[in-house]
């Protein structure tokens, strides 16, 4: 046989396996999409019913979620030890990991720098593949808008409030996208 007809016979036989692996291929993703399509059928409309979002939204909904803890005043080191206390409570505790970002009194002088640390937190948490966050924060309003607006369009976001009462957090709801 000549050389011509073993490059011949080799090219068939690549061609016949991308074939099947192009089918399988096809396959996959059509299991996927139908999957897809049936999760989908179970979230809530977004801008729909208020109260069945929150409710859908007030428990974890997925594989990796992080808890995200955001200490902005220069009243408390850190949050971290009452957000574990909220979690324990919802037993939740090995169902999702702690971030945490503390800075101690934000002011519009160091607002930049605050600014530059969340960005760099919110690509770790995406490098790292959190589904959703459950985010707690002391802090200023005028840095929860600029959270907002940073975590909005991502992926969901729950916020939660520590109620001055009860001294232990509370959902109040997630970020619209």
């Amino acid at each position: 046989m000549s050389i011509l007809t073993w490059i011949g016979f080799i090219g068939s036989i690549v061609s016949i396996a991308a074939g099947i692996l192009t089918f399988f291929i096809w396959l996959k993703v059509r299991w996927q999409n139908k999957k897809i399509k049936e999760m989908s059928g179970n979230l809530p409309e977004q801008w729909g019913d208020f109260k069945k979002s929150c409710a859908y939204h007030s428990r974890i909904n997925s594989s990796k979620p992080y808890a995200f803890c955001l200490s902005l005043t220069d009243r408390s080191e850190s949050i971290r030890s009452e957000v574990e206390k909220f979690l324990k409570k919802k037993k939740w505790t090995d169902m999702m990991k702690i971030e945490e970002l503390n800075f101690n009194g934000l002011t519009p002088k160091n607002f930049p720098e605050f600014f530059d640390k969340l960005k760099l937190k919110r690509r770790e948490l995406s490098a790292s593949g959190a589904t959703e966050i459950h985010l707690f924060i002391s802090g200023p309003m005028q840095a929860a808008v600029l959270i907002g607006s940073m975590f909005s369009n991502w992926i969901p976001v729950k916020v939660y409030n520590l109620n001055p009462n009860t001294r232990e957090y509370e959902y109040w709801c997630f970020i619209f996208k």
